[in-house]
């Protein structure tokens, strides 16, 4: 998988609030240098490639797609719907992990020194332990 850092297309409106993007099976780009770029992010990144290569090119992007058209229809906001996608849920949750990504070893990701608290989950406000590919293994 390639990586590309300093990529120009985090200078289009719509995607400037976004650090970077995984555009699988091609690339992942990033809005700033190599150096700039952290530890959580790469990994973040990574489990959407993961994502993809355990579900495919069709229900990732579509199950994609579908979960943010769904969250924009109930939510009426861009930053809400974006959140709610699985994809993004689970990705969010193991960018703290550094033990992770073990799926995905041709990506180079750093390892972070001191990993973050646990996040609380959204749904019953409850500790999750999660496994490398984010999904729950109950508390």
């Amino acid at each position: 998988m390639r990586e590309v850092f300093g990529h120009w297309v985090f200078r289009l409106p719509f995607l400037r609030r976004f650090t970077a993007m995984t555009l699988a099976p091609w690339c992942i780009v990033y809005r700033d240098a190599r150096e700039k770029v952290d530890g959580c992010t790469r990994r973040h990144e990574a489990e959407h490639l993961a994502q993809y290569r355990r579900v495919g090119f069709l229900r990732f992007y579509g199950t994609y797609l579908g979960d943010w058209l769904r969250g924009l229809w109930r939510t009426r906001s861009l930053e809400e719907s974006y959140r709610a996608i699985r994809w993004e849920v689970m990705a969010y949750a193991v960018g703290e992990d550094v033990e992770w990504p073990a799926e995905c070893c041709d990506l180079p990701v750093e390892r972070v020194a001191t990993p973050g608290p646990r996040r609380a989950s959204r749904l019953s406000g409850q500790r999750e332990n999660r496994t490398p590919t984010g999904y729950p293994t109950g508390s």
